[in-house]
Formats: structure tokens, C-alpha cells, sequence
């Protein structure tokens, strides 16, 4: 009979390479964080920084919060369907499973409350609670505080996701 893949991955002897597929997962996402601030940010500082002082930092976190949302949800999450949705065999997770279009449509107005909630609710909570040098596009985090934040951002959405 088929196995699951996750009794294949979820072993006692697999703890060690998967705490070392966390740990490259959070290198690359420092490292890639670290480049974008040194090559792309110095470019797109001032139109930033222009447009956060005429929207005020509020709206602008709002706005580019949800435009970052939007994208990524929606755009990545499509293309990351787009297997289900054409009925793709190969290199499924759960090989047993088909997508049921009419769950999947019955479901869309749960996803999209949830999307909104989250697209709107999350840059209004980082607004409230991190100081205003965290919205100075001038002064941006050493490595050290780009690894603490990935190491907490790990965590929280291990938290939330399950």
C-alpha cells in the first residue's frame, strides 16, 4: 500500500536534517533580506521615504502592507494551485487527495475574510507597536537584528499555522 510521505519525513532519525533545513531556510532568508538592503533599498529609499511622508507612516504601512499581501496571497498562492487546479499527478504531497472545485468555491469567502483580516491587521499592529526607528528607511538593521527577527518570525508563524 501507498505510504504518506510524512511517515517518511517525520522520523526520530530526520530531526537533525530537518532542524538543518530550518536552519538553511532562515540563512538564505537573512542572506537574501541582507542583499535586497544593500542593492535594491539604497535605489528605492527615496521614493519610499516620499511616499511614506505624504500618506503618513500609517497609511503607507497599510497600503504596502496590503499591496505586499495582495501579491503574495494571491499571486503565489495561485501559482502554487495552479497543479490542483490542472489536475497535475506527479510530486503530489498527498497523493490519495483531488481537489473538489465546489469545496474550494464554497470555501473562497472564508479565504477571503481571512486575507483581509490579515492583510489589514497585521500592518496595523506592527504600526502600533514598533518604534518609530524601525520606519526610518535611513537607519537599517545589522545582521544580528536581521537573524533575531527571522528566528521570531520562524517561531510566530509556526505558532499561528498550527
Amino acid at each position: 500500500p501507498p505510504r504518506r510521505v510524512a511517515d517518511l519525513l517525520f522520523r526520530r532519525d530526520m530531526a537533525g536534517p530537518s532542524l538543518g533545513q530550518i536552519a538553511a531556510s532562515m540563512t538564505g532568508l537573512v542572506l537574501v533580506e541582507k542583499l535586497c538592503m544593500e542593492l535594491a533599498l539604497p535605489q528605492w529609499a527615496p521614493t519610499l521615504e516620499a511616499y511614506q511622508t505624504a500618506m503618513g507612516t500609517l497609511k503607507f504601512t497599510a497600503v504596502t502592507g496590503f499591496l505586499m499581501s495582495f501579491v503574495s496571497f494571491w499571486g503565489i498562492g495561485t501559482l502554487l494551485a495552479l497543479p490542483a487546479l490542472l489536475h497535475v499527478e506527479r510530486w503530489k504531497i498527498q497523493p490519495n487527495r483531488k481537489l473538489d472545485f465546489q469545496a474550494l468555491l464554497q470555501s473562497m469567502p472564508l479565504i477571503v475574510f481571512n486575507f483581509f483580516l490579515a492583510a489589514l491587521a497585521v500592518p496595523l499592529c506592527l504600526h502600533a507597536t514598533l518604534p518609530e526607528s524601525a520606519f526610518d528607511w535611513k537607519r537599517l538593521p545589522d545582521a544580528g537584528t536581521l537573524v533575531r527577527d527571522v528566528v521570531v518570525w520562524f517561531a510566530a508563524e509556526e505558532v499561528l499555522f498550527f
